[in-house]
């Protein structure tokens, strides 16, 4: 007999799902400095995407230093563009990359941020 394992979160969606949030808070500002780090995020978040497509396993393998990046970057985001975005889109999306951030973190016991 063969089980399907169902998996509650899938953190390459997350991802794929999040680096098009990040398109879509840069049509949001004119602020040049908080489209650069939006685009850090976006390729940060596509070159994980791209990791997971052509390293299919069963687990994730995830860039650890691309993360922590992406937690930089995040962080950056909130203390020094927070005006420059539209506060509850901005809210979402940090909620979002957190959530992925903690299930890596979960999965993985080497990351931590």
């Amino acid at each position: 007999m063969t089980s399907n394992v169902v998996p509650l979160f899938d953190e390459v969606l997350m991802m794929q799902k999040l680096r098009d949030q990040a398109i879509e808070l840069i049509q949001t500002t004119k602020a040049i400095a908080a489209i650069k780090k939006l685009v850090e995020l976006h390729d940060l978040f596509h070159l994980n995407t791209i990791i997971q497509e052509h390293f299919k396993t069963q687990e994730p393998t995830w860039d650890l230093s691309a993360l922590k990046a992406i937690n930089h970057a995040r962080v950056e985001l909130l203390v020094f563009h927070q005006p420059d975005l539209p506060a509850g889109k901005l809210s979402f999306f940090n909620g979002k990359i957190l959530t992925l951030l903690h299930l890596v973190r979960l999965r993985n016991n080497k990351f931590s941020f």
